[in-house]
């Protein structure tokens, strides 16, 4: 009786080991399935969430972009910055510039003379002014932004930078204004940061940081202000400001 129990009980324990064994394959395969369809769920929220985002983004800076290249292509603009000093001219680009004005989103554009290196400021928040705000020196590190970009020669760039002269931190649309290939200086208009970000680049949702960045990896955009790389669009690119900072190895 006693060896027809033991091999009895054998049978079970060797029942019950492939079972349990049988349970854990399936609890492992189980969880892989999981965490296979979280991955591909967690990939296609982030990337439908990222499409949206940047629809979103594309639309209002297209715009932007777009009303400054006019501007800047505008021959009032043009050949008031060819002789600054002519006061019928500099009253035909103010004239200009006004009507564009009520077209930007922020109320605001800026023009600034590549000849005496002054800036031009107007927005709705303060009175119209035909005086320069204030004239760039090439030796100030926060005028740097104008110099890099006459340098540079590109038609244009978008620059996120704190006006500190003006109190003033934008998303500036920095358009070459050109008479053939000599560059008679910059317009454009700029977007308040702060709107910005709350509009379009914050979110409510756990887990996902939304942010915007440029070719060069420079942080562009993102809620917490303290990442943005702030005048990268003018060449100055800091590398603890950017995209690759935030990775752990190369």
């Amino acid at each position: 009786m006693g060896p027809a129990l033991g091999l009895r009980g054998k049978s079970v324990l060797a029942l019950l080991a492939t079972c349990l064994l049988v349970l854990l394959l399936t609890a492992a395969a189980g969880w892989q399935a999981v965490a296979s369809i979280r991955n591909h769920l967690g990939t296609a929220y982030a990337r439908n969430l990222t499409l949206l985002n940047r629809e979103r983004i594309v639309a209002p800076v297209s715009r932007e972009l777009a009303l400054s290249l006019r501007l800047a292509k505008s021959a009032a603009l043009q050949q008031w910055l060819r002789d600054e000093s002519d006061p019928a001219r500099q009253a035909l680009g103010f004239q200009e510039a006004e009507s564009f004005r009520r077209d930007f989103t922020d109320h605001s554009y800026f023009i600034v003379s590549a000849q005496t290196n002054r800036y031009y400021f107007n927005d709705a928040r303060s009175r119209f002014s035909e005086a320069p705000r204030y004239t760039l020196n090439a030796s100030d590190a926060h005028d740097a932004w104008f110099f890099n970009t006459m340098k540079n020669g590109t038609p244009f760039n978008i620059n996120v930078d704190p006006d500190v002269k003006l109190g003033l931190t934008k998303i500036w649309f920095n358009v070459l204004v050109t008479d053939g290939e000599h560059r008679l200086g910059l317009a454009g208009t700029g977007l308040d940061l702060s709107a910005f970000l709350q509009a379009f680049v914050g979110t409510a949702e756990r887990g996902v940081t939304p942010m915007i960045v440029d070719a060069n990896g420079a942080i562009q955009a993102h809620p917490d202000n303290s990442r943005i790389a702030f005048n990268s669009g003018t060449g100055a690119v800091s590398q603890d400001k950017s995209l690759f900072a935030l990775l752990a190895d190369e």
